[in-house]
């Protein structure tokens, strides 16, 4: 009986383990995808400040 209880306890505390590191994942993958939008929107950016600097160059 004893084995079992430890057994258990074991279980118990693994699957804990496991559903914290699942919450960390999925908060990993979200931080992802928002850095991913993140950077399409830089790219973004830097495109139409490329384009602008294109058609209104300095001192010219």
């Amino acid at each position: 009986m004893y084995n079992l209880e430890k057994h258990e306890k074991l279980v118990n505390s693994l699957e804990n383990h496991l559903e914290d590191i699942e919450r960390e994942v999925k908060a990993i993958c979200k931080l992802n995808r928002n850095l991913e939008k993140r950077i399409e929107e830089i790219e973004q950016e830097e495109i139409l400040t490329l384009a602008w600097l294109s058609a209104y160059p300095r001192g010219g």
